[in-house]
């Protein structure tokens, strides 16, 4: 069973043990999305840069939170994610127009 550690709404961050061996490390700026919403709301980490250590392996998130660090969300309160090393799945995209119905004839 994951351990949670850290949620928002949507967002679910499991607490991890360690970063993979050969995760490769992506760049987060000062503001990060970690979860893009249905509509225009995402979860964004804010003033993350140099607290946080992002690395992506075989479609996960890996985020070693090194300081406290805010997730704001335009429909929750802003929380604190706490140190510790934490991953979630990656979104994948959904093109809705190309599984649109079609009409068939039989």
């Amino acid at each position: 069973m994951r351990k949670v550690m850290f949620q928002q709404g949507d967002l679910i961050i499991y607490k991890g043990d360690k970063i993979p061996e050969g995760a490769k490390e992506i760049k987060i700026g000062n503001r990060f999305t970690v979860l893009k919403g249905e509509g225009v709301n995402t979860h964004d980490l804010i003033n993350a840069e140099g607290k946080i250590r992002g690395y992506e392996k075989d479609g996960i998130l890996w985020l070693n939170v090194e300081q406290p660090v805010e997730v704001v969300h335009q429909e929750h309160p802003t929380q604190v994610i706490s140190p510790g090393i934490g991953y979630k799945d990656i979104e994948q995209t959904f093109d809705y127009e190309t599984m649109e119905g079609r009409k068939t004839q039989d």
